[in-house]
C-alpha cells in the first residue's frame, strides 16, 4: 500500500508531479478496453469491474443524444434567431445573447425527454402484463406472483435486435435509478423476467460505438415500430398528443408544446413556459364540451382509474404493494395495515371524486382526492400511519 511522502523521507510540501496530457494512443487503448467486457448474463452475480465500466459508456451515449437534441436548431419550431429576436435593445448586455440560447436549447431537451417518457410508456405497456391481484398478497394465496416474486431464477432473453431506442432506454435506467418503484411496478405488472434481467449490459455495451453513438440495425427499428405504433425516433412521431377529455371522455389533438414559431416570425413572443402537454403550464379547453384539462385533472383522472381498477378487477392500489419497512413483497392478513387503503377507496371516495370531473362543475379536481374525508387522511402516504394509530387506541 503506497505511504504519505512524509513517510517516505521526502518532503510533504512537495509539488506533486503534474500530470501528462493523454495520447491518441492512451485512448484508443481504453476505448478498445470498452469492447472487451465481460457482461455475459448467464455468469452475473453482481456488479463487477466490467459492468461498472458499461456503465459510464452508456451515460457518455446519453450526453451526447443530450447534446445533440439540444442543438437540433429548429426541433419543434424552437430556432435559435429567437435569442437575437428577443429583445435587441436588452442585447447589448454582456452575455444576454448566449444566456437565451442556453434557455432554447434546454427547452428543445426538455420537450425531447417528456415525449420520451410518453414513448416509454407505449414500450413498457407492450409486454404481456399479468396484474397482481390483491388476493395473491394474502396469507392464504397459493400463487407465487407475489412473495416469490423477487426469487424467479426466469430471464428476459435480450439480444441487439430487441433493444428499444436511446431515449426510452434513458427512461427506463432513469426507472431503474428508484429501485423500490421499479420493483413495485414490474410487480404490478407481472414483469418478474424483466426485473430479474436487470439492464442488458452485454447487449447495450455491443452497439454502442467508439464514438460512442448508439447504433442498432434495420430489424431491430422495425421490431419497436411494429411493438408500440411509435417511431423509431422520438423527433419523428407526432408532434401531437392524443389525449382524452377527463370530463366528458372526447379526444382532443393537444400539441406538445406551444412555444414554437417560424424561423422569420418576429411578431409574436410565445415564450417558454407554454400549455402544451410538454410545457409547464399544461391546460387545454375540451372541444366538446368546453371545460379545463390540467395536470391536477389528469393526476385526479389517473387516481379514478386506480380506484376503478381495484373495485372491478382487484388491483390493489398502487403504493399498497411493497412493505413499508424493507420495501420488499410480504403476504400479508386482510386486516393488514399495508392493505388498508385499498379498503378505504372503497367507502366511496370513487363517487365524489367523479362528481368533481363531471363537465360545467364549480368544484376543480386536484391532487386532493380525498377532501370530504377526515382531514387525517388527506394526504395518501398518512393513511397506513394513521390507522395504527387509531388501532392501537
Amino acid at each position: 500500500m503506497a505511504q504519505p511522502s512524509s513517510q517516505r523521507g521526502e518532503s510533504a510540501s512537495a509539488v506533486p508531479p503534474a500530470y501528462e496530457n493523454a495520447t491518441d494512443e492512451n485512448i484508443n487503448e481504453v476505448l478498445e478496453d470498452f469492447y472487451k467486457l465481460d457482461l455475459n448474463p448467464d455468469t452475473y452475480e453482481g456488479p463487477t469491474v466490467d459492468t461498472c465500466l458499461a456503465h459510464p459508456k452508456l451515460l457518455s451515449a446519453f450526453d451526447k443524444l443530450r447534446r445533440r437534441m439540444a442543438d437540433y436548431e429548429g426541433l419543434w419550431d424552437i430556432w435559435n434567431s429567437r435569442a437575437q429576436n428577443a429583445n435587441p435593445s436588452a442585447l447589448n448586455v454582456d452575455g444576454r445573447a448566449d444566456d437565451i440560447l442556453a434557455k432554447l436549447r434546454e427547452k428543445r431537451w426538455s420537450i425531447y425527454v417528456v415525449r420520451a417518457v410518453d414513448r416509454y410508456e407505449a414500450w413498457w405497456q407492450s409486454f404481456v402484463p399479468r396484474m397482481l391481484l390483491e388476493d395473491d398478497m394474502l396469507a392464504t394465496s397459493s400463487t407465487s406472483a407475489y412473495e416469490s416474486f423477487t426469487s424467479t431464477d426466469q430471464l428476459m432473453c435480450w439480444t441487439t435486435n430487441i433493444l428499444p431506442p436511446l431515449d426510452v432506454l434513458l427512461v427506463w435506467h432513469a426507472h431503474m435509478l428508484n429501485p423500490r418503484l421499479f420493483l413495485e411496478d414490474c410487480l404490478r405488472h407481472g414483469y418478474g423476467t424483466l426485473w430479474a434481467a436487470g439492464m442488458p449490459w452485454s447487449s447495450i455495451n455491443d452497439i454502442i460505438d467508439p464514438s460512442f453513438h448508439y447504433t442498432v440495425g434495420d430489424q431491430c427499428q422495425a421490431n419497436f415500430t411494429v411493438r408500440t405504433g411509435r417511431a423509431w425516433s422520438n423527433e419523428d412521431d407526432d408532434n401531437f398528443q392524443r389525449l382524452k377529455c377527463v370530463h366528458c371522455s372526447e379526444w382532443n389533438d393537444v400539441p406538445w408544446t406551444t412555444c414554437g414559431q417560424d424561423e422569420n416570425d418576429t411578431s409574436s413572443r410565445p415564450g417558454l413556459v407554454g400549455q402544451g402537454y410538454g410545457d409547464g403550464d399544461f391546460q387545454f379547453i375540451c372541444s366538446q364540451c368546453g371545460d379545463v384539462t390540467n395536470k391536477d385533472s389528469l393526476n385526479v383522472s389517473k387516481f379514478v382509474r386506480d380506484v376503478t381498477n381495484l373495485v372491478s378487477h382487484g388491483w390493489p392500489m398502487p403504493g399498497t404493494i411493497l412493505d413499508a419497512a424493507d420495501g420488499v413483497p410480504k403476504q400479508q392478513q386482510q386486516d393488514s395495515s399495508q392493505l388498508f387503503p385499498n379498503r378505504l377507496v372503497r367507502q366511496g371516495i370513487l363517487a365524489e371524486v367523479l362528481q368533481k370531473l363531471k363537465p360545467g362543475g364549480t368544484e376543480r379536481p386536484s391532487n386532493n382526492a380525498g377532501q370530504g374525508l377526515d382531514p387525517e387522511y388527506h394526504s395518501w402516504y398518512k393513511v397506513p400511519a394513521q390507522h395504527n394509530r387509531t388501532q392501537a387506541d
